[in-house]
């Protein structure tokens, strides 16, 4: 890799001693880093006939979102050399992520075409399948995008995205068997892949499958910053008994954004699932608080939280506290008419 040094040379002067001189003399070296604009800047204007250097370019732009500018300097790459497939697949790229960004679905055309132009010059070229069939879900051309699907597999059979996008379609269809059939592979092709992990996680929480915890975890661990992984593991363990351990689930999502209101929503439905009429009544008065408290967290952040609401003033008519009870059912059927849980609670006041 080439580095570019500036040289800063000082003026010496006769009546200066050996040592001023000495330090004068001395060359102050700055690199400057290759992969920075203006290195990037510099090879452009030493090499301008050159492709490499405007991909290098459109590189840089990409990985700061800056697709209008990526897009521009790709356009040079073409003009250079217009039929190497991996420059225009590059350019669908960056077209169907400025589609995204902007909210703009004409892109999602003009990707398709350069998409073409790849498959016509490398008809081998699983990246291209797998951004079509990326835009025909978008389209909801389903067909198509299971055929570019095929495609990508019959080229490659170990690629786990095929898969991975095969089960979102399905489970689109309300295929579940075949959902959770292609998200099996796509894992057992990418044991990494955190969206395979997570959907084959949720196939299983629709079932209320214990099962659903290992690929919840292993989606957990793949990246930390994610709540739905947590979110699944909570109503899956809610929904096998374990409320407990489901609040544990709720309570790390609170770690990662304690502005998540559902999570608080979902420890107070916990907490009632955690009352039992033999326990003491020291233990049932503290769940029962514990329940009205994590309501009152989640409304605190969303006031018109409707199953917040009608939770809360369960709780209270539970614990024998009848007007508050009725302030929040009131609050609810005011935001849904038609609440039926709701309607019936005010039928028994």
């Amino acid at each position: 890799m080439r580095y570019i040094h500036l040289i800063l040379i000082s003026l010496l002067f006769t009546q200066c001693n050996h040592e001023e001189k000495q330090q004068k003399t001395t060359p102050q070296q700055q690199e400057i880093n290759p992969n920075s604009i203006e290195a990037i800047e510099q090879e452009i204007l030493d090499n301008p006939e050159s492709p490499n250097v405007y991909l290098k370019r459109a590189d840089y732009f990409a990985r700061k979102a800056k697709f209008g500018k990526a897009i521009d300097d790709i356009n040079r790459a073409l003009t250079i050399t217009p039929n190497v497939p991996e420059i225009n697949f590059q350019k669908a790229e960056l077209l169907f992520n400025k589609a995204g960004k902007d909210i703009n679905p004409l892109l999602y055309d003009q990707a398709e075409i350069y998409l073409n132009k790849t498959l016509e010059l490398d008809s081998t070229n699983t990246h291209a399948d797998i951004l079509m069939a990326k835009i025909k879900i978008i389209k909801k051309e389903d067909d198509l995008a299971l055929k570019y699907l095929n495609n990508a597999l019959r080229i490659s059979p170990t690629l786990s995205e095929p898969y991975l996008l095969k089960g979102i379609l399905y489970l689109d269809h309300g295929n579940l068997q075949l959902a959770q059939s292609s998200f099996q592979t796509a894992v057992e092709m990418d044991a990494t892949s955190y969206d395979a992990n997570a959907e084959l996680g949720y196939i299983y929480t629709l079932d209320t499958n214990e099962t659903g915890l290992i690929y919840l975890d292993a989606a957990a661990q793949i990246d930390t910053t994610m709540i739905e992984p947590w979110r699944n593991k909570g109503l899956l363990l809610r929904n096998l008994g374990r409320p407990k351990e489901a609040i544990e689930s709720f309570q790390h999502i609170l770690q990662i954004d304690s502005t998540f209101e559902e999570a608080y929503y979902n420890i107070g439905v916990c907490y009632i699932d955690s009352y039992r009429d033999n326990a003491p009544q020291q233990v049932r008065d503290t769940i029962v608080r514990g329940a009205i408290n994590y309501f009152k967290k989640a409304l605190e952040l969303n006031p018109n939280y409707v199953l917040a609401l009608y939770n809360l003033g369960y709780s209270y008519e539970f614990s024998g506290n009848r007007d508050s009870a009725l302030i929040y059912y009131k609050r609810a059927i005011d935001i849904e008419p038609d609440f039926e849980l709701v309607n019936e609670a005010l039928r028994r006041f």
